[in-house]
């Protein structure tokens, strides 16, 4: 058996209660003493009732002698009945709904602060589901959990104190009872998070497994290809596995917990049966007697439930560690603590100067010894077969990851120096595996990437610009959504590119990077598009990755990769002169020679 150890435990608990605290501390203050405050009014209770019964044997001197105790008795069941609802279905209603909105946004904005090359990490991302598939969850319900054991045990020695003085072999009885209980649940809490911890890298597939499976365009594919049994076996498989695994510790668990529910019986038998002793000897009255019974079962109820509490607060901690982990968790690349801020209207000039990369975990290098130069104004197109590091070398630009030799200069400043928000602001990119945001309309699409609010002239013109400028309904107009599923029509991926193109152009930056950006496009629009990407003004950048050299020939720059390294530079016709990688590639498409 394995306990998070106390002092770990108690530092994450603080941890989780100080969060807690921060959102409201007024609602966590009400809820937190309401709870404690009902966990002992049971005690209170069975005293009233024990009163009450004890009245009726001094009914001879009034009526009122009964209806006190009764009057009091309802009143104090109706201040508890208030309580318990103004508490659950107000106070903490209220307070789990700022909780959630407060972790959400809280690890929503952590998220968007790190880098690309953080979140993709497999590491990290079983963390993240981690804490978002049950951790966050546990957060919300840690700060309660204390105050329910706060409150448990508040009533366990209050309790245990009257039962105590009513015999205190009763009090030992019900104590030593309840120990099998406590081991019992450690070690069953235990057996279920590892189980689920176990399974996080495959059920993180298999939420993936059952969005895409729900996924309009992968049901297609599926329905068309007669694999939809392919993937839902996928699916059961690891659903049967997910039970196996929870039906195995439950049966693992049966006869040990027959066994403890009899312990906790003959302890409650033995306690009982000197309550009732005491009550033969005259020495307890009938209202004491019930009033000892109902404290009896309190105690025994509380110990149940702190024994409860207290594995599940075990059993919590490290869902809590996940949290915390994971809004500790730093960018991989380090920030300079004195960044270069590149002004938006730079004219940017870019030097890869020997750059090598290799991935985090891996051995071999997917780029090496790059080095090239791109001018203030140049048309540059990345060329190379499928692998030979195209996109690397974009995401080394975008410093999503940083070189693991070599250093890239902007504007003479190492990109490691430089300030990655004002760098990120002279940027316009577009990502081969771009996002198609078909829940926003056309119009907030495009204006969500703007710097400014654009009119809708203005956008009009992108869409233009983008050969996009079809896709827009008469009716709708540019708040067209994008997706049948939200009002919209249905766009092909053609169109979905062209809206794409039209976003990276309303940031009207200086240094745009296109990653194959016309590859679901036809050539007429790609003609179109590339045409008027030509007639951006004389300062801007262009750097685009493509695999269709009728586009590739027009660039005034072309760098040609092979195996991660630079084999060929320069323009169209020298590189068709040299005959070699480029020219092999350009007559094979174009041309049709082999």
């Amino acid at each position: 058996m394995r306990i998070t150890r106390l002092p770990d435990a108690a530092s994450l608990a603080w941890w989780s209660v100080r969060q807690s605290f921060k959102i409201s501390p007024v609602l966590f203050v009400v809820a937190n003493i309401a709870t404690i405050l009902l966990s002992v009014f049971f005690i209170v209770y069975a005293k009233l009732q024990g009163d009450l019964i004890d009245s009726f044997s001094r009914v001879s001197e009034g009526i009122w002698v009964v209806i006190v105790p009764a009057l009091i008795l309802l009143s104090f069941t109706a201040v508890r009945d208030i309580l318990t609802y103004l508490n659950w279905s107000l106070v903490n209603a209220i307070f789990t709904d700022k909780q959630e909105i407060y972790y959400t946004q809280l690890l929503l904005r952590h998220y968007a602060s790190l880098d690309i090359g953080r979140i993709e990490q497999p590491e990290f991302q079983d963390l993240k589901n981690k804490v978002y598939d049950r951790a966050l969850w546990q957060l919300r319900i840690l700060p309660n959990e204390i105050a329910q054991l706060t409150g448990l045990v508040v009533a366990l020695v209050l309790g245990a104190g009257i039962i105590f003085s009513i015999h205190p072999i009763a009090a030992l009885s019900v104590a030593l009872g309840t120990i099998p209980a406590f081991v019992l649940e450690i070690f069953y809490t235990r057996n279920k998070r590892e189980a689920w911890d176990s399974l996080t890298t495959e059920r993180r597939a298999f939420w993936s497994m059952r969005d895409s499976f729900q996924s309009k365009r992968t049901i297609q594919e599926l329905i068309i290809s007669n694999r939809t049994w392919a993937l839902l076996n996928k699916i059961d498989l690891f659903l049967n596995k997910w039970y196996a695994s929870d039906i195995g510790i439950e049966k693992k668990f049966i006869v040990p917990n027959i066994v403890v529910k009899i312990i906790e019986t003959i302890s409650i038998g033995a306690a009982l049966y000197f309550i009732v002793l005491q009550g033969y000897l005259g020495i307890l009255s009938i209202g004491e007697i019930v009033f000892a019974f109902g404290v009896l079962y309190s105690i025994n109820s509380s110990l149940a439930g702190v024994v409860k509490s207290m594995s599940e607060i075990n059993a919590t901690i490290p869902y809590i560690k996940h949290v915390r982990d994971y809004l500790a968790t730093k960018p991989m690349i380090d920030i300079a603590e004195n960044p270069t801020k590149i002004p938006t209207d730079s004219k940017i000039d870019i030097v890869f100067d020997e750059v090598s990369f290799r991935y985090p975990g891996r051995d071999e290098y997917v780029l090496s010894d790059i080095s090239f130069t791109i001018a203030p104004g140049e048309k540059l197109a990345l060329v190379g077969l499928n692998g030979a590091g195209k996109t690397t070398l974009i995401k080394l630009l975008l410093r999503m990851y940083d070189p693991t030799a070599g250093r890239i200069l902007i504007n003479s400043v190492d990109l490691r120096e430089v300030d990655l928000a004002s760098w990120y602001e002279n940027l316009g990119v577009l990502m081969q595996d771009f996002s198609r945001y078909d829940f926003l309309s056309v119009k907030d699409s495009i204006e969500l990437f703007s710097k400014k609010h654009l009119s809708d002239d203005e956008i009009y013109d992108l869409l233009r610009k983008s050969s996009a400028d079809s896709i827009i309904d008469e009716n709708t107009g540019l708040d067209l959504m994008q997706s049948s599923e939200y009002g919209g029509k249905e766009l092909s991926g053609g169109q979905f590119q062209k809206i794409a193109i039209a976003r990276t152009l309303s940031r009207a930056a200086n240094f745009i990077v296109l990653d194959e950006p016309t590859s679901a496009i036809d050539a007429l629009s790609e003609e179109t598009i590339f045409l008027n990407l030509s007639k951006l003004p004389e300062d801007i950048t262009l750097l685009f990755i493509s695999h269709r050299f009728t586009t590739i020939r027009n660039a005034n720059h072309i760098l040609v990769l092979d195996g991660g390294k630079l084999a060929e530079e320069g323009t169209h016709t020298k590189l068709m002169k040299e005959d070699r990688l480029y020219a092999q590639m350009y007559r094979s498409q174009v041309l049709g020679e082999k």
